[in-house]
């Protein structure tokens, strides 16, 4: 169901990555309901690419090279969004919420971990966590889009970051 790949990319690349979504000049917004519309949980988050909007923003060229990394001789198909998430230090009291990234979609998800934290990705089966992915600097996660998931917020490290994408 979910395929889990350690270090794809270089640690160069893994650093540059880092460095950038940590600059104090990188635009994080707040955002309510991050998982869901109504949501309780709270989060920062950045769209990097929005191809329903046909939105790419100045992150977009730097993301794209970890998918083609991912993809390898596989055509990508359809690009729907890359969006960056980060939670910071017991942000969140309330357990975030399951959820389909794009539900009206058939699609796959590819969860990249930014930096070294805690707060695993869990997926979720009839309402119930099936799996804990626990988050590794350099990690990423792929799955069915049809997989629900959800994140954490973190308990010991500052900040827990991720860039997500939605994809076929």
């Amino acid at each position: 169901m979910v395929e889990i790949y350690d270090d794809l990319i270089s640690p160069g690349y893994q650093d540059f990555i880092e460095r950038t979504l940590s600059d104090p000049n990188y635009p994080w917004h707040y955002t309510r309901g991050i998982s869901l519309p109504g949501d309780n949980n709270t989060g920062f988050s950045h769209t990097i690419f929005h191809g329903d909007l046909g939105y790419k923003g100045p992150y977009a060229d730097m993301m794209m090279p970890l998918l083609y990394q991912y993809l390898g001789d596989t055509p990508l198909k359809m690009l729907y969004r890359i969006r960056a998430a980060m939670f910071i230090k017991r942000q969140n009291e309330d357990e975030h919420l399951p959820h389909i990234d794009q539900p009206d979609k058939t699609h796959r998800t590819m969860i990249y971990y930014v930096n070294d934290s805690d707060g695993p990705t869990n997926i979720w089966q009839n309402d119930v966590i099936v799996d804990q992915v626990e988050f590794k600097r350099g990690r990423i996660i792929v799955m069915p889009g049809s997989v629900f998931h959800s994140s954490s917020s973190p308990q010991h490290h500052n900040e827990r970051m991720v860039v997500n994408y939605n994809f076929l």
